[in-house]
């Protein structure tokens, strides 16, 4: 495992999405501008006609009533003014200032502090550039949601974004590189240290991942992940680790996908001695990857959360980017899994669902074994 050789990183600063305010906050705010901006036009306007109307000057009783109606307008203006001002100023104070500091020792998320510690800027490191890291782009089924994920060892970080009708064919590169993740999956919404959206901007976005690859240009090639008890499920360019069993993408190795489902249910006691299960209370359904090669066999599997998870993403739109359309189509073709029974649970390793077909996209790269590349001791 070879890192990059990465050059030194000018310090920069990419602004993120804030918390949404709250509605009320924002109503106060608009009918205060609107009755302001409402008594700025009343007091422009009467004073337009006083100045401009024809006919013979001003009698002293229309004269003294003008200058009340004058000073009244005035008044409620200096008035709006002044809680406008306040309203406004007081919203800002709310908007924590949200940011990522890109340098050379790596990526740091600043947000100012809370209530009295607004002007002290609170850091967190997300990103160091001193380990291995790996890049993984995740996109919804209508590539309108962009994630990129970026794991190490122990840690992964998520940064979202979402792409505009005239930007998918400028960042197409981006949106062809990911792979699809369910419409209602949680990782489509990024959330910061702070536990509001961390959200780019898209071209933020492409600048951040140039960033990373000037650090390490083999990071897209690579994706730390582990299972439930902790043992690591590595990508490395050509390398694939899943616990103790390495496989090499360059030589011939044999995968499919599938589905099984389990039953699930509680163990009801019958006497001292025995126990009997109660009749399932439902089933869970998985996705798998089985692969092999000699002697080496895993199965990496994931929890499926609902059964709308399993069904097909469209088909790519009429007039799609072609590169864009060519990955949906790709995806497509992963995700076709034919029910199986359940794999030996001593061959199955656990990851995150949104990896699996990143995982399978490696393995498709990897040349397919013939019966005569498989020892016969591997064979079933």
């Amino acid at each position: 495992m070879a890192h990059g050789n990465g050059t030194g990183t000018a310090e920069r600063f990419i602004a993120l999405a804030s918390a949404r305010e709250p509605t009320h906050s924002k109503t106060e705010l608009y009918s205060c501008l609107a009755l302001l901006f409402g008594a700025i036009a009343t007091l422009t306007a009467v004073v337009t006609y006083l100045a401009m109307a024809p006919g013979p000057p001003v009698a002293p009783s229309n004269l003294i009533g003008a200058r009340s109606l004058l000073g009244s307008l005035g008044l409620v203006t200096s008035v709006l003014t002044f809680f406008s001002a306040k309203l406004f100023v007081r919203r800002l104070a709310k908007r924590p200032l949200r940011r990522l500091r890109v340098d050379a020792a790596g990526i740091a998320f600043e947000a100012a502090g809370r209530h009295r510690d607004q002007r002290r800027m609170v850091q967190e490191r997300l990103i160091d550039f001193s380990g291995f890291f790996g890049m993984t782009l995740l996109s919804d089924p209508i590539r309108h949601r962009l994630v990129l994920a970026v794991t190490a060892t122990g840690r992964a970080v998520y940064f979202s974004a979402r792409v505009n009708p005239d930007e998918r064919h400028a960042y197409r590169g981006l949106l062809s590189s990911a792979s699809t993740v369910s419409d209602d999956d949680a990782v489509l919404d990024a959330l910061g240290p702070d536990g509001a959206p961390l959200e780019l901007k898209v071209g933020d976005m492409s600048a951040l991942i140039d960033t990373l690859l000037q650090t390490d240009g083999m990071a897209l090639d690579r994706c730390f992940l582990s299972d439930t008890h902790g043992a690591p499920v590595v990508l490395d360019n050509h390398e694939l680790q899943i616990g103790r069993k390495d496989f090499d993408l360059r030589a011939p190795l044999e995968w499919r996908a599938m589905l099984f489902q389990e039953p699930f249910g509680t163990v009801m006691t019958v006497s001292d001695r025995e126990q009997a299960a109660k009749p399932p209370g439902g089933v869970m359904v998985y996705q798998a990857t089985w692969v092999r090669q000699g002697l080496s066999e895993a199965v990496l599997v994931s929890l499926i959360p609902s059964i709308s998870s399993v069904s097909v993403p469209p088909s790519p739109a009429a007039g799609e980017v072609p590169e864009v359309a060519s990955a949906v189509l790709r995806d497509l073709r992963l995700m076709q899994a034919s029910p199986e029974p359940p794999p030996p649970a001593e061959l199955r390793v656990a990851i995150e669902r949104m990896f699996m077909l990143r995982l399978r996209a490696a393995l498709d790269r990897a040349p397919r074994a013939s019966h005569k590349d498989i020892p016969s001791a591997a064979l079933p």
